[in-house]
């Protein structure tokens, strides 16, 4: 299981986890992990992945209990600590995504599907042993009122799209297609075998005969004159 991936059409997955899926489909994912629950979320604390700091990963929910965003962060960390995640993270999101804005400290990345908020702080207060980390993405086409354009949305989170259903769809094209075929060559078969047996030869200078319209046909001149 990879922790960060980017599908062909821009979906991010944390720990395979992406946008637009239920809870139950996160805890089948994350089974092996201690994940909690709370009205808000589902959220991971101090998991150490890819040998990176332990962070925490929250999952948050939308109003029907699907995630609508995932969020990254880590206060307790070392200088060190925060700046290998920060590198972590930008080797892998960076590049994949339209850069919106590039600071010295914090990153805001997007693509069609996602907005991204990559960052990290110097020291919290006058504790400059503190150095927090966060990640932020969210979904851009999430949140849509409308039933049918809010389940079209989250099917583009999830990469389905339309695919699963035009497949029945191309099957059906193309046995048909081929049952067309196979009727045009039984009727060109049947064509040149009647057609073999259409004309007849009718005396000594080339000349035939048409057994269909009864006419003569015969040579005059390197043409054909009919009679």
């Amino acid at each position: 299981m990879e922790f960060v991936s980017i599908s062909n059409i821009g979906s991010i997955r944390i720990l395979d986890v992406p946008l637009g899926v239920g809870c139950d489909y996160v805890k089948k994912v994350l089974r092996t992990f201690d994940l909690q629950e709370n009205n808000n979320c589902l959220y991971l604390e101090n998991v150490s992945i890819d040998n990176l700091p332990p962070i925490n990963i929250h999952f948050n929910k939308d109003n029907d209990g699907c995630i609508d965003r995932i969020y990254i962060g880590q206060s307790q960390l070392s200088q060190k600590e925060c700046d290998t995640l920060f590198k972590y993270f930008k080797k892998h999101l960076v590049g994949e995504l339209n850069v919106l804005s590039d600071k010295e400290e914090e990153f805001e990345l997007s693509n069609y599907l996602h907005r991204v908020c990559i960052g990290r702080q110097r020291g919290i207060g006058n504790d400059e042993n503190k150095y927090p980390f966060f990640l932020h993405i969210a979904g851009r086409l999430m949140g849509k009122n409308e039933p049918e354009l809010k389940y079209a949305m989250k099917q583009l989170y999830l990469e389905r799209g339309v695919q699963p259903t035009n497949k029945p769809h191309t099957r059906i094209s193309v046995s048909q297609t081929i049952k067309v075929l196979f009727l045009i060559l039984m009727l060109i078969v049947a064509f040149l075998f009647a057609l073999n047996g259409r004309y007849a030869p009718a005396g000594e200078q080339g000349a035939f005969m048409d057994k269909w319209t009864k006419i003569l046909i015969v040579p005059n001149d390197g043409k054909y004159e009919k009679f």
